[in-house]
């Protein structure tokens, strides 16, 4: 049934679930794996010459292959069919929800899994999640995992 599960990953625990899950789905189906990671620039209101905002996003883009590598490594040790991707967000417009949508679409994803951090009450209304966003806008079947 799935043939291209696309599993998105931020480097948390739920993180672990979500690829574990979508794991034994590619196995059970025989289907090829999409690890994505998306790193997104963060805007601070101090001056430049407290933080190089240069340097923080080269960091912040260095953090998210090391994540990524780390995700794909445990794929490929299982020896599942994997690729992986590194998407940079570095345009307010953008969003992560929307940037995982777009992937899907683009891999031709039958499935998208990822983690829901399960927030709530006030928090929940305020900040929305990206998890609940990708499945509102996704037009294939995705898979929320919540951490036990």
């Amino acid at each position: 049934m799935f043939k291209r599960i696309l599993v998105a990953v931020d480097g948390s625990a739920t993180s672990e679930q979500a690829l574990s899950h979508a794991m034994d789905l590619a196995r059970s189906h025989g289907a090829q794996m999409l690890v994505l990671h998306v790193v997104e620039e963060v805007f601070l209101n101090v001056g430049e010459e407290i933080v190089d905002p240069r340097a923080l996003w080269q960091a912040m883009s260095v953090g998210g292959q090391k994540t990524l590598e780390r995700f794909v490594e445990q794929v490929k040790a299982a020896g599942l069919s994997t690729e992986s991707r590194l998407i940079e967000l570095r345009d307010l417009g953008e969003t992560v929800a929307g940037s995982i949508v777009s992937e899907a679409e683009a891999w031709g994803a039958d499935l998208i899994v990822l983690g829901t951090h399960g927030r709530r009450g006030w928090r929940r209304l305020l900040l929305g999640s990206t998890a609940e966003e990708v499945a509102r806008m996704a037009k294939t079947p995705v898979l929320l995992i919540r951490n036990p």
